[in-house]
């Protein structure tokens, strides 16, 4: 289960690289990463990620959630990038070139800061689609095996006692269900902490 953690830390790390270089640098720099991004969102995820699950045993989970990352990067890049074009001309960034500050400073201290709203949203929901990945491939055999466990390999091997032990089927499934759903929650009320335009009010 704790392999959502990887793809999730992944998935917004990497999204945020590629949205931010793009965004901030434009030209050249925003037109390859774009183009480089519209093909690996064509590429079908679930089945690249069942094919070297079959073909290559030995990546185990933490390879999937490693894939499973760098493949869910490219709907951040696209968000984080469209942030930074409307934002680099707004004056805050303007004023930080004037005073000399550098471009690694003005990403990290100045645009990051202002995009933290939409990256927290997209990271929880991120990280609920991968605990949903991790447990769908494990179900299919493509994931988790013993020793190792998870609560899609308990699904998995529960599924068969449906009908008479309800309780190794239900179970971890209702848990799996609960945890997507606090995942989405604890993202909304961490956004709504980080966003002070969501607390203000008209009068």
């Amino acid at each position: 289960m704790a392999s959502f953690l990887v793809s999730t830390s992944i998935g917004v790390s990497v999204g945020i690289l590629i949205g931010a270089i793009a965004g901030y640098f434009g030209k050249f720099l925003d037109n390859t990463l774009m183009r480089f991004v519209d093909v690996m969102l064509s590429v079908p995820a679930l089945v690249v990620l069942i094919v070297v699950a079959n073909h290559y045993p030995s990546l185990g989970a933490l390879g999937l959630a490693i894939l499973l990352g760098l493949f869910g990067c490219m709907g951040l890049s696209r968000l984080v990038r469209a942030q930074f074009l409307s934002m680099r001309e707004r004056e805050f960034v303007e004023a930080a070139h004037a005073m000399g500050a550098s471009n690694t400073r003005i990403i990290l201290r100045h645009m990051i800061p202002n995009a933290l709203g939409t990256i927290l949203v997209f990271g929880t929901l991120f990280a609920a689609v991968s605990i949903v990945a991790e447990t769908s491939l494990t179900y299919l055999g493509f994931g988790v095996h013993p020793p190792d466990t998870s609560l899609g390999l308990l699904v998995s091997n529960g599924v068969q006692a449906a009908q008479t032990r309800g309780w190794l089927f239900y179970y971890p499934g209702i848990l799996i269900l609960i945890i997507v759903l606090a995942v989405n929650l604890i993202g909304e009320g961490i956004r709504n902490a980080f966003d002070p335009r969501h607390n203000r009010i008209r009068e």
